[in-house]
């Protein structure tokens, strides 16, 4: 999975404006019904990309308590797009984490929106 995730960032960078790490993902359709392996289990590729992009937003919250003095990171902005077989886009999914809000236990919080592997896989492959 580790692999075939990589595949999927588009572009990564940081934004001095919004002070975001702005991050887009491309998915073909045909590609949602596939699970793969990682980490001892099987995953659609779009909740491992939540995964990460949580997993990312926990280690900004970590280092800010050291480097908020040389930059701060406010959050992540990520894009997912699912493209269909002509690279159409089907759906474009905007996921936002940052710290606006009163903090909370997101231990196993990594979703990411309205959607998940399964529900996009019956969306987009049936």
């Amino acid at each position: 999975i580790f692999h075939e995730y990589a595949l999927t960032i588009d572009s990564s960078a940081f934004s001095r404006d919004s002070k975001h790490v702005e991050l887009i993902y491309t998915l073909m359709d045909k590609e949602l019904s596939k699970r793969f392996t990682g980490n001892g289990s099987r995953w659609y590729m779009y909740d491992w990309i939540c995964k990460k992009i949580h997993k990312m937003n926990s280690e900004r919250e970590y280092c800010m308590k050291y480097m908020a003095e040389a930059v701060h990171v406010f959050g992540i902005k990520a894009e997912i797009i699912i493209l269909d077989e002509l690279f159409v886009p089907k759906e474009k999914i905007n996921i936002i984490k940052d710290d606006s809000g009163y903090p909370q236990n997101v231990q196993a919080d990594f979703e990411c929106g309205a959607y998940n592997g399964q529900n996009l896989r019956e969306e987009f492959c049936s």
